[in-house]
């Protein structure tokens, strides 16, 4: 029989589409990648964002400031921006 965690509680009904199946602790989630992103962008760059759909717009609609700040952010040297500019946004569509 397959153990689970204290924190963990395992399935005991059939999943249905759509439905949440797990939520992170506010402490979890501020230990993300993207939690310590935002938290730059807020900052170094006073970039606030009320939650991912926010963000995402300015991804959009901010492209060169949004590739801008994921260079800087991760620290990438500024010749391979020369080299392979990324000219469309990349990344996963806005969720409701």
């Amino acid at each position: 029989m397959t153990q689970f965690p204290a924190q963990v509680t395992p399935i005991a009904s059939p999943v249905r589409e759509g439905e949440l199946l797990w939520k992170p602790t506010p402490a979890q989630a501020g230990q993300t990648n993207m939690a310590k992103f935002t938290t730059w962008l807020a900052e170094q760059r006073g970039k606030r964002f009320a939650d991912y759909a926010s963000l995402w717009q300015w991804s959009v609609t901010d492209i060169e400031g949004f590739w801008q700040a994921m260079w800087d952010y991760f620290s990438v040297p500024t010749e391979f921006w020369r080299i392979a500019p990324c000219p469309v946004p990349i990344g996963f569509p806005a969720r409701a």
